[in-house]
Parts: structure tokens; sequence; C-alpha cells
């Protein structure tokens, strides 16, 4: 759940209201930022308009916070991927979730844990295009960083929400083997 606390933490800077915001400063408007904020269903107005236009801190703090959840969610794929081999025997992945091996059609592969692991990954390469987007733009309203950069942030997110829901789905469906699993474990392998 940390992970997606950090998430939901990084998501929270989109409730700044940047109205009154511009390019190359605030507005000459007399703007009541605490009203329009109220009435727009903001949780706060903007501090600085300079950063309320210059950053997309929140696009790289969600792709960093779902980077580390696809850390987390990869790593729990490892662990299943091996444990549902023959050779450890602990989870029993159903029919439904499996496929077969184009060379033993007997041989069942949890081929969606390798779609979780592509996925999460997928997340990394988004934050990664998004930090070098934004790297060398200066702090101001640049194209390179409002746009070019915040792009990322959707594939990142479609990538980390579709890993999250095979896992999901593989967690549920999966029958752990209780009776091989003590045997191992007071056997002491």
């Amino acid at each position: 759940t940390r992970a997606i606390d950090n998430l939901l933490l990084a998501g929270a800077e989109l409730e700044t209201n940047p109205l009154g915001a511009g390019a190359a400063g605030g507005t000459s408007i007399p703007v009541n930022a605490r009203r329009t904020t109220a009435l727009l269903g903001f949780a706060r107005p903007a501090a600085n308009s300079i950063d309320a236009v210059a950053s997309r801190d929140f696009a790289l703090q969600m792709l960093s916070a779902a980077t580390i959840l696809g850390v987390a969610l990869t790593r729990a794929a490892h662990d299943f991927s091996v444990w549902s081999t023959e050779e450890f025997g602990f989870l029993h992945v159903p029919d439904d979730l499996v496929g077969s091996s184009s060379m033993m059609p007997q041989k069942r592969n949890p081929f969606l844990l390798e779609h979780v692991q592509g996925k999460a990954a997928g997340c990394l390469g988004s934050f990664a295009g998004a930090v070098s987007a934004m790297l060398t733009a200066p702090y101001t309203n640049a194209i390179a960083v409002g746009t070019e950069g915040v792009t990322h942030l959707w594939a990142g997110l479609q990538n980390i929400t579709d890993a999250t829901d095979l896992l999901r789905l593989l967690v549920a469906g999966t029958e752990p083997m209780g009776e091989r699993m003590l045997r191992r474990a007071d056997d002491g392998n």
C-alpha cells in the first residue's frame, strides 16, 4: 500500500488551482484566488504563478511513484513465476491464466507474469522519457515541459494500471499448494 499511497500523494498536486497564472507572471486582473479555487473545486490556489506554469513536477512525481510500484509488481511477478515452476510447485495457476509452449504443448506457461514485468518496466521508460524532455528546459512555460514531458505520463500510468490489473487477476486466481510448501519448509529446502 505504500506505493499506492505515494502515487496518490504525487497526484495531489493536481488539486492546485493555476487560475491567474501566466507565462510571464501573474495577471493584473484582480482574481480572488481563494474564491475561484472553491468555485472550481480545487484544494488550494497556486502559491506562485511562475511555478504554476513552469513546473510539471506532478508528472515526474507520479511517474516516479508508478515506477516504484512497478518494481514491487515485477518482484512479485518474479516470485510467482519461480514458485509456480514444476521444481517449486508452491502455486497452481489456473488454466485460464496460463498458455502452452510452442515446443511442449503440455507445459503450462504463466505468461501473464511476463506481461506484468514488461508493463511495469514500461513505466520506468516513461519516467526516463519525461525527465529527458524536461531537464534542459528553462524555468518558464516551455513546450518541452508542459507538452513533451507530460505526454509520457499517460503511457506510464496506463502501463502500471495494466500491470496491476494483471497481477491482481493472477493473485486472485492462483491457488497456494500448502502441503508442498509445508513439506519444503520442514525439509529445510
